[in-house]
């Protein structure tokens, strides 16, 4: 659980951004092994009938609306380069135009890594992902070479930025998931009465961390690792579970 918490309930409406990976869900070898058990789908479901919910992650936006599965919620993608909510749906335009140079890369180092057995690239259509979960170290600091060398062509329009066991191409734009939050915020009006929360494990939380953190919102960081900019801890996705059990309101006894 939370250091120094027991229980925590707020009476104001609240706008929970809660990351996917690492946060609702454990890691797994495969990433699309990461699913929500039945039981906390449910919790999840009944979670966003009672608060505003927006789910954040550096997948697609149409691969953690598959994975999530849970309808009338809110979705960012591809750390903030998609955002859907309310049959609104908004894609970075530079993140588009960017989109040949990062299939130009990922050609180049598919190519040049062939040799890798455990090697992991995914295509997310405006980033992509180099999973080194599985890999030996020798064949990490070969990969991480040959991405590192297959990027100096391309610096110029994509970035390379390190998260849990994975790198990730991403197209250089001034835009985070900090960013996203923000603009989602401005789409639903989000009014002086309101608390955003933000629980996330992953580097690429902490650009909203710092948002929430001027907007006078609450952050949590998943794990005790490392600085954080969340004003908060939460152990592992279990506690996170049990963190999120408190903005239920209690089930009537059945007749």
């Amino acid at each position: 659980m939370m250091r120094g918490e027991r229980s925590f309930r707020i009476d104001r409406q609240i706008l929970l951004f809660l990351d996917y990976d690492g946060t609702l869900a454990g890691f797994k070898n495969e990433p699309q092994a990461a699913t929500l058990s039945p039981a906390r789908r449910i919790l999840l479901e009944r979670l966003a009938r009672e608060n505003w919910v927006c789910i954040v992650s550096g997948r697609s936006l149409a691969e953690i609306r598959r994975m999530v599965g849970v309808a009338g919620i809110a979705y960012i993608g591809n750390h903030g380069l998609e955002i859907q909510w309310n049959r609104r749906t908004w894609v970075h335009s530079g993140a588009l135009r960017r989109r040949s140079t990062l299939r130009a890369v990922l050609e180049s180092i598919e190519l040049r890594s062939r040799g890798i057995a455990s090697r992991r690239i995914e295509d997310k259509r405006l980033t992509a992902s180099i999973h080194f979960r599985q890999m030996t170290p020798s064949d990490k600091r070969r990969m991480k070479r040959i991405a590192r060398m297959e990027m100096k062509t391309a610096s110029q329009s994509l970035m390379l930025r390190e998260g849990n066991n994975v790198w990730e191409i991403r197209p250089r734009v001034p835009w985070d998931k900090g960013k996203a939050v923000t603009e989602i915020l401005r789409w639903i009006g989000c009014d002086q009465g309101s608390l955003a929360i933000y629980v996330g494990d992953d580097r690429t939380d902490e650009d909203a961390f710092r948002e929430l953190r001027k907007r006078g919102g609450l952050s949590f960081k998943v794990g005790y690792q490392g600085k954080t900019e969340a004003l908060g801890r939460i152990s592992d996705v279990a506690a996170v579970w049990r963190f999120l059990m408190a903005f239920l309101m209690p089930e009537r006894p059945r007749k």
